[in-house]
């Protein structure tokens, strides 16, 4: 599950992506959008998955009256992003703790997860990836 979660934040391919961003430029006039802008927009991309490229690219046509700063990209490409860090790092942790068969240091605050929070959490997390394929499937 950790690996599907890994590979569904790989960076897309770069001249894929820059079809795409190519593409969504040509919404606002030329003069928005010199030369600079359009490298500085690819930079705001390339490290990004695809699927959430794609995402990003269709918010800032919805929002954007104005051609995107790379400021306005990342944001776009966060909230999309977010989610996807957040179930890594959370099954990156469920997997830590059922490792070592309990928490590190449990104290009053801190407790073993029980059997039904485990499962919800495994439930969550594989709701997560079954979404991730079928969008990865759709692009």
């Amino acid at each position: 599950m950790v690996a599907e979660l890994e590979t569904a934040l790989v960076p897309g391919d770069r001249e894929r992506i820059g079809r795409e961003w190519e593409h969504t430029s040509r919404l606002w006039p030329a003069a928005e959008h010199p030369g600079e802008a359009m490298v500085f927009g690819m930079e705001a991309l390339e490290d990004v998955p695809f699927d959430i490229v794609l995402g990003a690219l269709k918010r800032l046509r919805q929002r954007c009256r104005f051609f995107p700063r790379p400021a306005e990209i990342r944001e776009a490409v966060d909230e999309l992003l977010g989610p996807r860090k957040r179930a890594l790092l959370k099954a990156r942790a469920i997997l830590a703790v059922a490792s070592r068969g309990r928490c590190r240091s449990p104290g009053p605050h801190r407790r073993e997860p029980s059997e039904a929070e485990k499962a919800r959490v495994s439930e969550v997390v594989g709701a997560y990836v079954r979404r991730h394929r079928a969008s990865a499937a759709a692009t």
